[in-house]
């Protein structure tokens, strides 16, 4: 059931990806208020989150899981809070608040997801986590 279970999560993260890229950060700009626009990314990332977690949580390698749990709320952090200092001050350039962005769509892709299931086809770490 775990690989129906990634085969799954990995669709759904890839339909999560496209609805937002398509209708979120590509939209057309007075499609959306920024204050909305800023909350669906957020909600979207959430999704992935959990979808993501939901695929690795009868995984034989626990500390996917982990991984994946810990990475994704460190970068929530890291871009709520920065999102709270460039909403209250000056200090960001456009050019500091696009990398932050595109980290977030990054972490909204199927990448890290794909990154972490290849990880665990190889062959010295599965061994390792079998032990």
């Amino acid at each position: 059931m775990s690989k129906w279970t990634k085969w799954i999560a990995l669709l759904l993260i890839i339909a999560l990806s496209w609805i937002e890229l398509q209708y979120v950060s590509e939209s057309v700009p007075e499609a959306l208020t920024p204050t909305v626009r800023k909350t669906l990314h957020v909600i979207f990332y959430i999704a992935v989150t959990v979808t993501g977690y939901w695929g690795w949580l009868n995984s034989p390698i626990k500390w996917l899981k982990k991984l994946w749990l810990y990475a994704y709320t460190v970068i929530l952090v890291f871009v709520l809070a920065f999102g709270l200092m460039a909403s209250k001050t000056n200090l960001f350039s456009m050019e500091v608040k696009d990398t932050v962005h595109n980290i977030m769509i990054y972490f909204i892709s199927p990448v890290p997801f794909i990154i972490l299931w290849v990880l665990s086809t190889m062959k010295g770490i599965t061994a390792h986590a079998k032990h």
